[in-house]
């Protein structure tokens, strides 16, 4: 059996690399020992594969660049093959003639190392999607090598590795799944599922459960206002309908936002006077005012909307009401507040709404005879007391006042306010005067024009955050990174095993992987000392909110066990080039990411 290898690329080298240096460079090479779990026959193997390639490169018969060479190998040595492509980066061939490997191959033929390499492959071929965006066929390459290594009882750490991955591309995930075309609804009940299983691993929306993601504080909340504009008025009903049971304030009160949208949309009154009564039991914790307003005028009930409107503290907003209103009369602007709020907080919210929002009409809504049935049973219950509601003979007044009235119209009321005995049978049909008759709602602004506004921020509870500028990571300080990692890993792996420090420089899933280091050398009775010479940055590369390391290292290693000195290695054949993934947490830089080039 054969493969074709690109010789240089096995060395890192050129046709142009001298003799002397192309020696070093070998020596280094097959002393650089890969993942922990391979098995020494098969890191042998790979080792001869090295060796045959570096004869081929210093073969003095050789006339000619070797771009590429036919290496032929026994079926035995598939293990060490497929090592050496996964070191080159040919994920892709590890994978398909791995898998051709393992029907054929034996326990005792390296199967284990066959497993883990394909494994791996598909872990760098999901890192590969993942940084294209494509996250849920990451995950599916992920799952996949996760499942292999479960059914075969394979590496422990690595299932371990992956699964990590998987956690902290689930939110990625969740997006893109919700975001689908409305005719996928397979995808988009996945991601669906996702979401509530990421709830339930928080405990909640403001649970203090570890859902593995590593979104905290603000960036959770960011990232729950993205995955709200793709859910649907219903979705969102049910999944914080849900989640407020825990009990949650924030889901009682997305809730109550996703009835609202659902009621206004589809004329169910009834929806929004259970969004009231949630609105109400949320204001024991926050102002809701303003919501319970909305509530009010949408059931026909404007004495208490204004009521409401004028305790809330939202100065914005009830300026906004005020400008709008006439002669101090708050009804008029409530109902355009009314509006906007629907339009610019409500619909904005919904995947199924958001381009509907030039349907929004008050007008519309109260003309429904579904809306007017409701709203006549309405004014029969205790709930709504009929002093408050629509008939009030001082409320009929401020209901037919306008800048320019029409007659008929306003001369209704009076007459049907008239017989008082039946001021309950006519309550709606005052809405409906009021609304469609003289036009003093919908269509008739204030005589003065309106004031240039600023949009106020959304009304949610989620606390508004304010962006900040991430420091850049220079060359200088990620030098001062790097030397630091170096530090706080040669305490961990030292004699006091003192993994302290790398709390203070380490972010997950590093910190877990070399706290568990640590302990299993103590554990051995095992501690390694390192000597740093050197730390030389060869390239500081910003990949959204991460930012990549790339260094030469040059250290020594000496491995000591039960106090004597089982192995070790100078500094002169102990260099190698590592990549570093850092992100900034609390204002310090941190690696989250370790791998060795």
């Amino acid at each position: 059996m054969k493969v074709v290898i690109d010789c240089y690329r096995v060395l890192g080298v050129t046709p142009q690399t001298p003799l002397p240096e192309l020696q070093q460079i070998y020596h280094d090479r097959v002393h650089c020992l890969p993942h922990r779990d391979y098995t020494d026959r098969t890191v042998r193997v790979r080792d001869e594969l090295i060796a045959v390639v570096y004869q081929a490169l210093t073969n003095p018969e050789a006339n000619q660049p070797l771009d590429a060479l036919p290496i032929e190998y026994a079926p035995e040595q598939i293990a060490g093959v497929l090592l050496l492509l996964l070191e080159l980066g040919e994920y892709q061939e590890v994978v398909d003639l791995g898998y051709h490997s393992l029907e054929q191959a034996q326990l005792d033929l390296g199967y284990g190392d066959i497993l883990l390499s394909i494994a791996k492959a598909h872990l760098e071929l999901a890192k590969e999607l993942y940084q294209q965006a494509q996250y849920e066929q990451s995950a599916e390459l992920l799952e996949s090598a996760h499942e292999l290594l479960t059914r075969e009882g394979g590496s422990i750490n690595l299932r371990t590795e992956i699964q990590r991955e998987l956690d902290l591309m689930r939110p990625h995930r969740i997006l893109e799944l919700l975001s689908a075309p409305d005719h996928n609804h397979a995808q988009r009940q996945l991601g669906i599922q996702l979401f509530k299983d990421l709830l339930h691993d928080r405990h909640g929306i403001d649970g203090r459960g570890n859902d593995r993601s590593e979104l905290v504080g603000d960036d959770f909340l960011r990232f729950l206002q993205q995955v709200r504009t793709y859910l649907t008025a219903s979705e969102q009903q049910s999944i914080f309908a849900e989640e407020s049971r825990r009990p949650c304030t924030v889901a009682a009160y997305l809730h109550a936002y996703a009835l609202v949208a659902q009621g206004f949309s589809e004329q169910k009154p009834s929806l929004i006077r259970q969004a009231r009564g949630i609105f109400v039991k949320v204001g024991a914790y926050q102002e809701t005012y303003l919501e319970q307003a909305v509530c009010y005028l949408l059931l026909g009930q404007p004495e208490q909307a204004m009521h409401c409107a004028e305790r809330t503290t939202n100065a914005t907003e009830l300026q906004y009401i005020r400008e709008h209103s006439v002669d101090n009369d708050l009804l008029l602007g409530l109902c355009w507040y009314c509006e906007k709020w629907l339009r610019e907080e409500v619909y904005a919210s919904f995947r199924d709404l958001q381009h509907k929002t030039h349907l929004i009409s008050l007008k519309v809504y109260f003309a429904d005879p579904q809306v007017q049935a409701y709203l006549e049973e309405l004014v029969d219950t205790p709930e709504f007391s009929p002093a408050t509601n629509l008939t009030s003979p001082s409320l009929s007044s401020r209901w037919t006042r306008s800048p320019h009235p029409e007659p008929a119209p306003a001369e209704r009321p009076r007459k049907l306010l008239s017989r008082k005995p039946s001021y309950r049978k006519f309550a709606i049909p005052l809405v409906i005067v009021a609304l469609l008759g003289a036009g003093i709602v919908l269509f008739a602004r204030p005589p003065q024009p309106p004031q240039t506004e600023t949009p106020p921020p959304p009304i949610t509870p989620i606390a508004p955050v304010t962006p900040t500028t991430t420091p850049v990571l220079d060359r200088a300080t990620a030098k001062q990174v790097v030397e630091k990692w170096q530090k706080a890993k040669a305490r961990a792996m030292g004699r006091d095993y003192d993994t302290a420090p790398l709390g203070e420089i380490l972010a997950e899933p590093e910190l877990s992987q070399w706290q568990e280091k640590s302990a299993n050398l103590k554990q051995e009775g095992t501690y390694i000392v390192y000597q740093l010479q050197s730390v030389e940055i060869q390239e500081v590369k910003v990949e959204g909110e991460e930012t990549t390391i790339v260094a030469t290292v040059v250290e020594s290693r000496t491995t000591n066990r039960n106090g004597e000195v089982i192995d070790s290695e100078s500094a002169d054949h102990a260099a190698y080039q590592v990549e570093y993934k850092a992100i900034l947490e609390n204002n310090q830089w941190r690696i989250k990411g370790i791998r060795s080039l």
